[in-house]
């Protein structure tokens, strides 16, 4: 009976448009509740969906993947048409649904009122040249409806842990097993230069590539490195990153703007983090300092990568960083479905 109430129950879950961590956080929730017998729709940027086939799932039921431009980016946010909250106008249908997941996506709540938030931050918090008239509507917006709000207990900035409805989650990750023998890591030599899928550090990657081509290329096999920052005549060392867990575990260290996904793809796979990202970005900043204190990655100084060099040639070290990634909790996707079980689709 149970198996056929969850197969009843229809989930519809939207991503935010700006960057691939949104998207690869609600596809990997999509797949895991699919694979319980949920009936998901997933509506998202239909360039991210690509990931879905680099990440792992090994379940026969799968969630419909809806291609969706919600147009909910930076763009959006300095734009008059977030005050107008133009965002509603590109919404799905969504009284067909049981329930909904909004993945930062905070308006969505004037149309469902019982929409759960998937957000680590929100956007008018970070963004430091958003409207205020807009900043303070989506205050009201929060405080009125009180959404429950699930975000990793790590990295969620203190304004969503503060709030009396925020139900903390391990980090998101696949079921997919990269755990592995201390002495693979004699193999790893591998850098990984990303940025994600927005050019807001193109800037500041671009000069590291260019450094790391002229001075480090001598105790590094590959450089794995987003398609569009990709410099014209490369070394036979540079090749196109594509998610793939082949690549990750190959790759021992990571330079990249810190957004949630690379993170907790790097944890995952023991990857040390070097962190290089555009001033003034809030979001960027916190996570930084979460990956400091962390001892999972530091800041780039992008004029001395000498640190990154002395942890390449530290067997200690590397193993030091495993230690700390195997304990951190990477359940998040399983937190999420439990609580809808116990909590949700009972009622």
């Amino acid at each position: 009976l149970e198996n056929d109430l969850f197969h009843m129950f229809k989930i519809a879950i939207l991503a935010c448009d700006n960057g691939y961590g949104h998207l690869k956080r609600c596809l990997l929730i999509a797949y895991y509740l699919s694979s319980q017998g949920i009936s998901v729709d997933l509506y998202g940027d239909s360039s991210g969906f690509k990931i879905a086939k680099n990440i792992e799932f090994n379940h026969k039921k799968k969630p419909t993947l809806i291609p969706w431009n919600f147009s909910y980016d930076i763009k959006y946010f300095l734009s008059n048409d977030c005050k107008s909250f133009k965002v509603l106008d590109k919404l799905p249908q969504l009284s067909k649904y049981d329930l909904v997941l909004s993945d930062n996506i905070i308006e969505v709540l004037l149309k469902r009122k019982d929409t759960i938030l998937i957000s680590q931050f929100f956007w008018h918090e970070v963004l430091k040249d958003i409207d205020e008239e807009y900043k303070n509507e989506c205050r009201k917006i929060i405080n009125s409806y009180k959404p429950l709000i699930f975000g990793d207990k790590y990295f969620s900035m203190k304004y969503i842990k503060d709030n009396l409805n925020f139900l903390p989650t391990g980090i998101f990750t696949s079921n997919y097993d990269c755990s592995t023998t201390d002495n693979i890591y004699d193999k790893k030599r591998s850098l990984l230069i990303t940025g994600g899928n927005t050019n807001q550090s193109y800037k500041i990657l671009k000069e590291t590539i260019e450094i790391v081509e002229k001075n480090y290329f001598n105790f590094i096999d590959k450089i794995f490195i987003d398609e569009n920052i990709i410099p014209q005549n490369h070394s036979l060392k540079i090749m196109k990153f594509d998610y793939t867990n082949a690549q990750f575990n190959e790759i021992i260290a990571c330079i990249c703007r810190p957004g949630i996904g690379i993170i907790s793809d790097c944890i995952k796979h023991n990857i040390r983090i070097f962190t290089a990202h555009e001033e003034n970005n809030l979001e960027m900043i916190h996570n930084s300092e979460i990956i400091n204190n962390m001892r999972i990655g530091e800041n780039l100084d992008i004029e001395n990568l000498s640190s990154m060099k002395k942890y390449f040639n530290s067997k200690l070290s590397i193993l030091k960083n495993k230690q700390i990634c195997s304990s951190i909790d990477l359940n998040g996707v399983n937190h999420i479905y439990k609580f809808l079980k116990e909590n949700i689709m009972r009622n």
